[in-house]
Parts: C-alpha cells; structure tokens; sequence
C-alpha cells in the first residue's frame, strides 16, 4: 500500500503552533517531469487535518480549465492527502499540470495560511496507481487487540472498560464497529463522565458504511494514535508518560488498513 512508503514517510509529529497546516512535501515534487499519469498524487501535512476538509474541493488538478474528476481522501497515519483519477484513467500525457492543495483544516480548526501549489508535468507511461492494497483479516489483528487492549482491566475479555469489548470478533462487531465513542463536546459529560473535543464528538469507534471502512473518522484509530483531543488517557494507558508503549507504525497500519476494508470480523 502506498501511504508510508511513497513519500519515504513514516508517523510524522503533531505542530502545536498557531498558524494552520501546511504541506511539508509532495509528489509530484514541484518541477517534476514524466510523472505517472495515474499519480497517485500525495501531500504529506505537518499534522493531523479534521477529515471532511479534504475533498475534490481542497485537493485537485488543474491545467488551464481542465480538471479532471479525482478521487481524494485522507490518510491519518502518514498526514496525507491522496487522490487519484477518479475513473481510472490515467490523465493526459505531456501536459502541464498544478498539483493544489488549499483549505484543509487542522484538528483545532485552523485553515491553510496558504494553498500548496506543485508544478509537474506528466509523461508518457500511466504508471501503476495505488496499486492493490494488502489483505488485513480479523486474524491478523487480534493478536495485536490481545496484547494491547485486552486482559485485566482493559477491553474484556469478562467486564470491559467502558463497554467496549476487543476480545474476541463478536466483542468487537457488538461493541466497536459504528458503536459511538464516549467523546462529548467540551465542557459536556458523557455516560462515562468523560469530556471531549468537539472535533470527535458521536464519532464511532469503528466506522464502517455500506461494508467500507473509514480509519480517518474512527475514534479507535485516534485513541491508540495518542491524539491530545481524545477524551480519557490514550491507550495503551502506557503511552501517556512513554510514547514508545504505543503500537508500532506496523501495528497501527494494519489497524488502519483492517478498518478500511470494513473491519471484518469472521
């Protein structure tokens, strides 16, 4: 899968500053020529962006008027936008093109100072795209849901910590998949007695629609992220006082990529 590795990227920190996002870096770079046609075309930000900002709105293609149709979304692990032709097919060869990115808004609200303009121009060979991503089953991520969330007084197996259940494939369908996290607007107490940021309020632990998974507006995801604006400690608990007691950048890909194909569970 692409994500991490076409920008030679892994996790990338959190800015805590007050200007809005910016681009760190893109491919196409600036001035890049013969780039594949398929793209994918990729803009890896300085922080997490609140996910209904980055659309065919904020990310697009321009060569003069022409704008052809992407598909765009947002990859939370690596920061970045992603699109692609929406059809499949690749964009016109030996074209000049601007690659945009503009109006995306951090996890606080803050817009983009500025939009991120690259300048390319495609080449001849379509290239391969995105590409087929990996096979994530239920089986692969319970050892990990095991050894990270579970056991004593965590998320079962037996009484589970604020009701959520990663025990098992029917602790997970019953209490993670589109069941809404415990996250209330700031100032506002939920069943749990936690506050929130507003930003992930009634968001699901696991969200899934229509059989597709979303990893960007799964609270889950977020929460083993260690991400300050979720409500109650992180988890692991670990990861508050030492950031290495985290999931692995492996781990958490492949949480993210179970969710995308719609979490299943057998």
């Amino acid at each position: 899968m692409l994500l991490a590795g076409a920008l030679g990227c892994d996790l990338a920190p959190i800015r805590a500053d007050e200007l809005g996002p910016r681009v760190l870096e893109s491919s196409p770079a600036d001035g890049a020529s013969d780039f594949p046609r398929l793209g994918p075309f990729v803009a890896r930000l300085d922080r997490r962006l609140l996910p209904r900002t980055v659309s065919r709105a904020t990310v697009r293609l321009e060569s003069g008027v022409v704008s052809p149709r992407l598909s765009v979304r947002y990859d939370v692990l690596t920061q970045s936008v992603i699109a692609v032709p929406f059809t499949g097919e690749p964009i016109d060869p030996s074209v000049s093109w601007r690659f945009i990115v503009d109006g995306v808004e951090d996890l606080d609200g803050r817009p983009m100072a500025e939009p991120y303009v690259a300048a390319f121009r495609t080449g001849p060979d379509p290239g391969a795209g995105l590409g087929e991503p990996p096979v994530v089953g239920f089986a692969d991520i319970a050892p990990i849901l095991t050894a990270r969330c579970t056991g004593g007084a965590c998320h079962g197996p037996g009484p589970a910590a604020l009701g959520l259940d990663l025990s098992s494939a029917i602790g997970v369908r019953d209490t993670a998949i589109n069941a809404p996290a415990r996250s209330f607007p700031s100032g506002a107490l939920g069943p749990a007695g936690g506050a929130g940021a507003p930003v992930f309020a009634g968001l699901p632990l696991i969200d899934v629609v229509a059989g597709a998974g979303r990893p960007e507006t799964s609270y889950l995801l977020y929460t083993v992220l260690g991400d300050p604006h979720v409500a109650g400690a992180p988890m692991p608990p670990a990861l508050r006082d030492d950031p290495s007691a985290g999931l692995t950048a492996t781990e958490l890909r492949a949480l993210s990529t179970w969710i995308s194909e719609g979490a299943p569970t057998p």
